[in-house]
């Protein structure tokens, strides 16, 4: 049989757990909303792309080079 403080360590633990569970869920939450807007994003210029052709791409892309 279990006293009051085997329950109440069992209790804490679960408790514990349980601020764990939720922080790691909220993480990956977090990472899949920005993979969502990366992926939009990506999609955007793919449709960008598609509407001006690759010497378009190619302009973009070199005027947005460092020197």
């Amino acid at each position: 049989m279990l006293n009051f403080e085997d329950r109440e360590a069992a209790r804490l633990a679960g408790v514990e757990q349980g601020r764990a569970e939720r922080v790691e869920l909220e993480a990956e939450n977090r990472a899949r909303e920005l993979l969502h807007d990366w992926t939009l994003e990506a999609l955007g210029m793919a449709k960008r792309e598609a509407l001006h052709g690759p010497a378009f791409s190619q302009l973009v892309t070199d005027s947005g080079e460092r020197r």
